[in-house]
């Protein structure tokens, strides 16, 4: 099986085809890898890291919720933040597409920048949440997943990951930084650390 890390660059889709002929992902592969599937998504407006794939044993690790895979957004806002809007990302807020939280919310360098880390996946999950606390989101990059780095990867352009780096997705601490606090699936009672 193949495992590729694309740089999704703004306003490309997460498709296959478009009727209105816009520009899709798939526009940035050679016709030999064109039958690869995407990882999750990122809307047109957002850029980053993007996996694509025709291993399910892949998807379904980075996917499931139950696996507790972390991404990592840089994330820009219209207007300056208040320092009271990362614990109200931590804890959560319904949206339109469900209850989403964030697993951790930091300043980014400056106040209009911020990193939000996931494990979630809902729709446009980031966009809702900062407009629920009335910010609109001028730019959005996802730069991590697990352990993997957009750092080095062109816009536009991808490569392909040796099986050593699809493993490391698979190992209980580096899923990515993933899920090392991850409780074990047989524990009858929750480990005093976690308490």
């Amino acid at each position: 099986g193949v495992v590729l890390a694309l740089h999704k660059p703004k306003g490309y889709l997460c498709s296959r085809g478009d009727k209105e002929d816009r520009s899709t992902i798939y526009d940035l592969l050679p016709l030999s890898l064109q039958a690869l599937h995407h990882v999750g998504r990122l809307d047109k407006e957002s850029e980053g890291l993007l996996l694509m794939t025709n291993r399910g044993d892949v998807s379904h690790r980075l996917l499931h919720p139950s696996e507790g895979v972390e991404k990592e957004y840089d994330v820009v806002v219209d207007k300056p933040l208040d320092p009271a809007v990362f614990p109200k990302l931590i804890k959560g807020m319904m949206t339109p597409e469900g209850f989403a939280r964030a697993e951790r919310a930091f300043a980014g360098g400056n106040e209009y920048r911020l990193t939000i880390v996931l494990k979630q996946g809902l729709k446009r999950q980031i966009r809702h949440m900062l407009y629920v606390l009335g910010f609109e989101v001028e730019r959005l990059t996802r730069v991590r997943i697990g352990w993997l780095e957009l750092r080095g990867l062109p816009k536009g352009g991808w490569r392909e990951l040796s099986e050593a780096e699809v493993q490391r997705f698979f190992s209980r601490d580096k899923g990515g930084k993933a899920t090392s606090r991850k409780r074990p699936r047989q524990a009858k009672k929750p480990p005093t650390s976690d308490e």
